[in-house]
């Protein structure tokens, strides 16, 4: 203890832009709290006294981390999540001590996964570059124009000549092979023209191809945020069929033939509710378990769990709660007002050659939700 430091509960307030360092007890999260609710005409004692009597935990998740204390965190600008004080402690360090288990057994798998992402990023930079530079090809075709134009003035042994630019009515300086005849270099400029035109459809398909990796692993990565570590070998088993990874030679029969491990849950009515944790579940989940009057749901234009409602007339509670556990699951997690289509299942469509976890849409409607994990808590177990 430092005695230096005064004991919040017996003392008014002190400004200060830091409470941690005239407080005991205080940390730098409470300090903040304090002081934004303070700036808002909030007084210190009735806060202090809040804190005192709260037998809450409240848990709020932002993108960097997860945060909690006896009060809510409002400074933040995040829902919390709100438990009985020890039944919160012992969410808030199971979760840390999963995902840190998680992410000891996982850990170079992730790192597999980030680095084909940012390699995908750099070759697509460089792809764009290319292609950038490409698209001056019509310059080797007008210098090829003006060299055969021009053949009498050309002497083989030259190694420049400057000549009068009829396309913009300018002079320009053009470089020549001296070992290649007059013809020879105008031929010369005409194939680098050539050249350069057939790259632009080969540099065109590559960064398509490359953008549909990036697209791909940087689903792979959200999923990751999100899964188990049954979840995580799942999506390792997806990487080895889809041949980034190797496969072992040893082959177990017993996960051979084992279905996917989606996640099935029922509401307060109910209505079974499954969860797609990674492509392969997404992907059987989707277009093998559901029913094609089921209703589907999935973030719009990012990466997120497929998740599937029994049935086809949904009442505006379930819709909303659907909406809000694809979003909890998706890359929008820590955003707001995230975009949600929701469809019948026998809307959809799988792409020609498309990695597991794609889909084509035809129909669909959208809905708009601030991603709540207190969703889940909506949900009872099958």
């Amino acid at each position: 203890v430092n005695y230096n430091k005064l004991n919040p509960f017996n003392h008014d307030f002190i400004e200060n832009n830091n409470l941690s360092k005239v407080y005991q007890g205080m940390s730098p999260i409470l300090s903040k709290e304090i002081l934004f609710r303070h700036d808002n005409g909030k007084d210190f004692k009735t806060i202090i006294n809040e804190i005192k009597e709260s037998n809450h935990l409240y848990i709020s998740n932002t993108n960097e981390k997860e945060y909690f204390h006896l009060i809510p965190l409002t400074h933040l600008q995040v829902t919390p999540q709100v438990y009985r004080l020890f039944d919160g402690l012992d969410q808030h360090f199971d979760l840390i001590d999963q995902k840190e288990r998680i992410k000891q057994q996982t850990s170079n798998l992730l790192k597999f996964i980030s680095n084909e992402y940012q390699k995908n990023i750099t070759k697509l930079l460089k792809l764009q570059a290319t292609l950038e530079s490409s698209k001056n090809s019509d310059e080797y075709r007008i210098i090829g124009d003006l060299l055969y134009s021009n053949l009498h003035l050309l002497k083989k042994g030259m190694k420049h000549i400057e000549l009068d630019n009829y396309y913009d009515n300018t002079k320009i300086m053009i470089d020549l092979d001296e070992k290649l005849s007059p013809k020879a270099n105008a031929q010369k400029y005409y194939n680098k023209y050539q050249k350069a035109k057939n790259s632009i459809n080969v540099l065109n398909e590559q960064i398509n191809l490359t953008k549909k990796e990036i697209e791909y692993f940087d689903s792979l990565l959200t999923l990751m945020d999100n899964a188990s570590y049954y979840d995580a070998l799942e999506i390792k088993e997806e990487l080895e069929n889809l041949g980034y990874l190797k496969k072992k030679k040893k082959i177990n029969s017993i996960r051979k033939n084992k279905k996917p491990a989606f996640e099935t849950y029922y509401t307060k009515d109910g209505i079974e509710i499954c969860i797609g944790k990674n492509n392969l579940q997404n992907d059987y989940l989707t277009f093998k378990h559901a029913h094609r009057y089921d209703t589907w749901f999935h973030v719009k234009d990012m990466p997120g769990s497929h998740v599937i409602v029994k049935g086809d007339q949904l009442d505006e509670y379930t819709i909303r709660l659907a909406s809000n556990i694809a979003a909890y699951f998706s890359k929008g997690k820590n955003s707001s007002s995230v975009p949600v289509n929701y469809t019948l299942v026998k809307t959809l469509k799988k792409p020609n050659a498309a990695k597991p976890g794609q889909v084509i849409l035809d129909k669909y409607k959208t809905i708009y939700i601030d991603p709540d994990a207190s969703c889940l808590e909506e949900l009872r177990k099958k």
